[in-house]
């Protein structure tokens, strides 16, 4: 046999060389099958995914009223503070008068001044046999021009004098001293005015009845205004006289509660004694 000659060869090796140089080229189109099919692969699902039902239509949104707006509640801070100082009947001892800064006449056999209970409550007991001298509770505190002044007032079944309770300077003794007054006649009927002049209100008290009582007192237009009222169980307040008395409104720094001189015979109780500022309307 005749061996190949070189030539022979090498035409054989040409011919080979195309594929061995095209092997290694088979993988590029597996990677961009696997690009593709990642890529392709949610349309595809897309496409051959039942077509879901159609969804029901959304039920109409009702819009609720707006709530209608709440009254304001008036904050703890604004409770202003009691200016008589030891007024609170928790602090008072029973057989005693109420203590300092509160002032009172020596008691005797004529003049009782003392805390009693009474309903399952503390009271100042003011008793007047005497002719010469009167029972009286005072307290001085820093001068006041606009204020409001509210008690509880109860009338023992004997009572049959006559009672004050002034606001004023001084001792609030003397009529030039008082200011605002509330006095009660040997009647039952409250008279309120200042310096002296006072006029009928519609407030009665009777014997063995107890009341509730507040008195209002500020300066308008140079005028001294006065307003008496009730305070209900609950708390409101019902005005029954209001007066303007045509004098210029000084400053109160005393407040006075007290029997008359003249005649014999107040006796009563307070308690619930409260003081406050006011402004000025």
């Amino acid at each position: 046999m005749k061996a190949p000659s070189l030539q022979t060869l090498s035409i054989a090796f040409l011919s080979l060389a195309p594929a061995a140089c095209s092997a290694p080229a088979k993988p590029e189109p597996k990677a961009e099958l696997a690009v593709n099919v990642t890529v392709s692969a949610p349309a595809a699902a897309a496409e051959t995914a039942p077509s879901a039902a159609p969804a029901p239509a959304a039920a109409p949104v009702v819009t609720p009223p707006a709530p209608a707006p709440s009254p304001v509640a008036v904050p703890a801070a604004a409770v202003l503070p009691n200016l008589l100082a030891n007024a609170s009947p928790a602090a008072w001892r029973i057989g005693n008068p109420p203590p300092k800064p509160w002032q009172f006449p020596t008691s005797d056999t004529e003049i009782t001044v003392a805390v009693v209970e009474r309903n399952s409550a503390r009271w100042v007991e003011l008793k007047d046999d005497a002719t010469e001298k009167s029972a009286s509770l005072r307290q001085q505190f820093q001068p006041l021009k606009a204020g409001r002044l509210s008690f509880r007032i109860a009338l023992a079944s004997d009572h049959v004098g006559q009672i004050g309770i002034f606001l004023g300077q001084g001792n609030a003794s003397a009529e030039v001293e008082r200011i605002v007054e509330l006095k009660l006649d040997s009647r039952g009927t409250l008279l309120m005015g200042s310096v002296g002049k006072r006029e009928k209100t519609a407030v009665t008290l009777a014997p063995g009845m107890s009341d509730h009582l507040f008195l209002e007192f500020y300066t308008s237009n140079e005028d001294l205004n006065l307003r008496l009222g009730r305070i209900a169980s609950d708390g409101t307040d019902t005005v029954v006289t209001e007066m303007s008395i045509p004098q210029q409104g000084h400053a109160v720094s005393r407040l006075r509660v007290a029997t008359d001189l003249a005649p014999r015979g107040s006796h009563f109780y307070v308690t619930d004694l409260m003081l406050t500022a006011r402004p000025t309307p």
